[in-house]
């Protein structure tokens, strides 16, 4: 009997830690945060559609500055300055639209799923042209509570578009 009741003993406690750690494992993103990510995605998208084009802003406003982002049909893409020369290598934005469809996460790492709507004149002035796609973001809190991308993926719904955007999907008319 002392030794079913020292091995309930022993299991109580073990068990206590277990249960408390259990109410600190993070939970979804706070209201407050989705509204975080949600003005910041509106502030770059401003940025975007602002004449003339800020690269430099719109990378700053919105990616970390060792942020990745994997275009379609190219290599990796990291750090602002190399973020900020493929953009302004790759168009002329006219106008860029996006729709968030989902944000969740945990703790200080959310993502974004959305779509996106971009019209753009290319390097060469050909254009206007429009391409549409979707996008998933990887987002990592801030030390002063905001939110920046981590990581970026997209690509595009045109079934001719051979990147982004250097095979235009169809002209605007």
């Amino acid at each position: 009997m002392k030794r079913y009741l020292a091995y309930s003993v022993f299991v109580l406690f073990m068990c206590f830690p277990i249960l408390g750690c259990r109410s600190s494992v993070p939970t979804g993103l706070s209201e407050a945060d989705k509204a975080a990510i949600r003005k910041n995605t509106e502030a770059v998208v401003a940025i975007s559609n602002a004449a003339p084009n800020d690269y430099d802003a719109y990378v700053r406003a919105d990616y970390t500055e060792d942020a990745i982002v994997l275009p379609p049909n190219m290599p990796a893409v990291q750090g602002w300055e190399a973020i900020k020369d493929y953009i302004a290598k790759q168009s002329q934005s006219l106008h860029f639209e996006v729709n968030i469809l989902e944000i969740d996460g945990r703790g200080d790492l959310a993502y974004v799923r959305g779509t996106y709507s971009f019209t753009y004149k290319a390097p060469d002035g050909s254009g206007p042209a429009t391409d549409i796609g979707k996008y998933i973001e990887i987002w990592r809190k801030q030390s002063d509570g905001s939110w920046k991308v981590i990581r970026d993926i997209f690509s595009s719904d045109q079934s001719n578009a051979g990147g982004f955007p250097s095979a235009p999907a169809k002209p605007k008319t």
